[in-house]
């Protein structure tokens, strides 16, 4: 009986030990589940709000990417209708704009006339010849602002000579022949010589 006393204690002690092994480990996984548990959750917390950041930010840049397509659009418009040829030169409404050019910057108009008209293909150029005097500046604000202005002229042949003969350059009145084209679409039934 000894002997079997001392076998079931032996059988009790190894259950004993393999349950305190498996005690163990179930504690030593709940202990890293609760812990990971913890980990996970932050981590969630992290990536939850890198999305709402990403959702916000997306919907941000559809706003802006929508008001880029919508400026896009107006500035298209606004290309096409004040990119376009006329189809009949406004002659004196150009000659008023080039007269009050001239005042603004205290030019003189000496004389101006019309020379032979040139046809492109699809395109009619007015041709004048336009004379003025005064000082040099001045002359050069006229032909930078007839040059930066929204109606469709052009500044051809240029010549600019002293008043009065004046070589030394003491004068600063100078006298400016050009030629102004005012270009058109040419009509359809115009034919295109090359001119």
């Amino acid at each position: 009986m000894v002997g079997v006393a001392h076998e079931s204690n032996s059988v009790l002690a190894i259950d004993l030990a393999g349950g305190g092994v498996v005690a163990a480990c179930l504690a030593g996984f709940v202990l890293l589940a609760v812990v990971r548990s913890d980990e996970n959750s932050k981590q969630i917390g992290v990536l939850s709000s890198a999305v709402r950041k990403a959702e916000s930010d997306l919907a941000a840049f559809r706003g802006v990417c929508d008001r880029q397509r919508a400026l896009l659009s107006e500035r298209e418009g606004e290309l096409a209708r004040s990119g376009q040829l006329p189809a009949q030169t406004p002659i004196e409404r150009y000659f008023q704009t080039l007269s009050e050019m001239a005042s603004r910057y205290e030019l003189n108009v000496n004389r101006q006339h019309p020379l032979s008209p040139r046809n492109y293909a699809g395109l009619l150029e007015q041709r004048y010849a336009y004379e003025l005097n005064g000082t040099t500046e001045n002359l050069l604000k006229l032909f930078r602002a007839v040059e930066g202005a929204d109606f469709w002229a052009d500044i051809g042949f240029l010549k600019i000579e002293c008043r009065g003969g004046a070589v030394d350059g003491a004068s600063t009145d100078r006298t400016a022949s050009l030629t102004i084209s005012l270009f058109s679409a040419l009509p359809d039934d115009g034919a295109a010589d090359g001119g």
